[in-house]
């Protein structure tokens, strides 16, 4: 074998290891302070899965329930407007971000367009929303909420039992687990998953993020396997968000300076969502970086 072929086969095992490489070293297992981060790839069948851990008594870190654009109608029906989880984020300096409710849009007035959910479209969430202790939609009393209080406590609780100083809440459909153990569901389809869950102490918040929809990489969960997933993860409450093609997993990358999305969206392209629920770091890379608008 000459030596121009060595160097070039060489070369040509470090761009095939490239993309591993630049999986496993980004995010770290603690991308910032009070933050754990966690990924897994399974076969039989084929799944992969993003979590993030967070330490909800950190000083350092805040919760935000932020809706993806601007309210377009004011009294009107619609609330928001559709932008990607990512995008949200970016312009509200958040170090992770994962989509939120169940949402419903304003139907394109071109009858011709054939496409799903894009950016601006006009939006409604189907549960409570709050940010910053603003109430922007009333949604529906039956479904599960993620809340936070203006004492920064955090909980999971019915729409209808939601505490007077609320700070921030998003919400779900249903409830995955309660007291530690895995709600019996008759919905068994499989697709891409989001979830949000609290330990026992209500001082850890987990995220979960599961792709689907993709018999090759990942097939997705139903309820079920989704349950037992965040009881894995040390959830004694837990909630199914919005799933989908709106399943996305957010992080800041310093060294790149950008929001990376670290799942494979069932759609292909980051779909847009009605809002978003992320974590805010004071120090890290939140501390380099202006801060968000007011």
């Amino acid at each position: 074998m000459t030596r121009l072929r060595r160097h070039l086969l060489r070369a040509l095992g470090v761009l095939l290891l490239l993309p591993a490489i630049a999986f496993a070293e980004f995010p770290a297992t603690q991308p910032f302070p009070g933050i754990t981060y966690g990924h897994a790839e399974r076969s039989a069948p084929h799944m992969r899965l993003f979590w993030v851990i967070v330490d909800l008594t950190s000083a350092d870190l805040s919760v935000h329930v932020l809706p993806a654009g601007p309210d377009p109608d004011g009294d009107g029906p619609f609330q928001t407007t559709l932008k990607r989880t990512s995008e949200v984020a970016a312009r509200d300096v958040l170090d992770i971000a994962v989509n939120g409710d169940f949402f419903s849009t304003k139907p394109p007035t071109n009858a011709a367009r054939t496409l799903g959910y894009t950016a601006g479209q006009w939006a409604t969430v189907t549960g409570p929303a709050i940010t910053d202790g603003r109430r922007w939609s009333q949604g529906r009393s039956t479904v599960p909420c993620f809340v936070v209080d203006n004492n920064r406590h955090a909980s999971l609780v019915a729409a209808n039992k939601l505490p007077a100083d609320v700070r921030q809440v998003i919400s779900g459909n249903v409830f995955l687990v309660k007291d530690g153990k895995k709600i019996l569901s008759n919905n068994a389809a499989i697709h891409p998953r989001t979830a949000v869950g609290l330990d026992e102490k209500a001082t850890r918040l987990v995220l979960l993020i599961v792709d689907g929809r993709r018999s090759l990489l990942s097939v997705g969960m139903d309820y079920s396997q989704l349950a037992d997933e965040m009881i894995r993860l040390g959830c004694h409450t837990a909630i199914n968000l919005d799933g989908g093609g709106s399943s996305a997993l957010v992080i800041y990358d310093p060294a790149a300076r950008q929001h990376r999305v670290l799942n494979r969206p069932s759609d292909g392209p980051e779909r847009p969502v009605a809002n978003v629920l992320g974590i805010r770091c004071k120090t890290g890379s939140a501390s380099t970086r202006p801060a968000p608008p007011q």
